[in-house]
């Protein structure tokens, strides 16, 4: 006759390995439709796909979780396991086209910054407001430089798929690390993900499919 003696540390690490396995193994599925595919341009569904699922692996909760993609006819079907994306990260994610301008206000309306321009981009919290972290590539951090010299006291304006989003001061010549205040943390998560995720061209439309 054989018995099973669990010690109290052990009986936890089962428990919480048990829990852990159930989380791995959880899978949730969407499906989206894709309207306004030109057979002539150069992004193919393929490219749509990746995109999509480079931005939602950017805001994945845990390590062990993952999303993947398959291609169904004209349709994208998204895996998630470990994981669920809320409906409003959702909606983000595949609506967003991700082009980003930031211009110098002034005679000239300089377009300083666009969504080409940035090498890394992150969501966080910086003395207490939500911010856009962004890092631009060496050749716009040149220009940029150059650009604000005596920009100190201007304006710009931050514009997210052709809508003005907020007005900010420039304090002094602009670096190749940038930080933009926005209305809230996930905002600025979910806006990161999209840069860093890549640009959904202008006429593609991607909607969830009722299950």
């Amino acid at each position: 006759m054989l018995k099973l003696i669990l010690h109290k540390g052990q009986l936890t690490l089962l428990i919480c390995l048990m829990g852990l396995s159930t989380k791995l193994f959880s899978q949730s599925q969407l499906t989206l439709s894709v309207e306004g595919m030109d057979k002539s341009s150069l992004v193919t569904l393929s490219d749509v796909a990746e995109i999509i699922k480079t931005r939602f692996s950017v805001i994945k909760t845990e390590f062990f979780s993952s999303v993947d993609t398959a291609i169904q006819e004209q349709q994208i079907l998204l895996t998630f396991s470990g994981w669920m994306p809320s409906a409003q990260q959702v909606d983000f994610l595949i609506s967003a086209r991700g082009q980003l301008e930031i211009y110098l206000e002034g005679d000239q309306h300089q377009l300083l910054i666009s969504q080409h321009s940035v090498d890394e981009a992150e969501g966080v919290i910086s003395d207490g407001l939500p911010t856009l972290a962004l890092r631009l590539n060496d050749l716009t951090a040149m220009r940029l430089s150059q650009q604000t010299t005596d920009a100190a006291g201007k304006w710009v304006e931050l514009w997210w798929d052709g809508v003005l989003h907020n007005r900010l001061m420039v304090g002094g010549p602009m670096s190749k690390f940038l930080t933009l205040n926005v209305n809230s943390e996930q905002q600025a998560q979910l806006m990161a993900a999209v840069l860093i995720g890549g640009t959904l061209p202008a006429d593609i439309r991607l909607t969830v499919v009722p299950q």
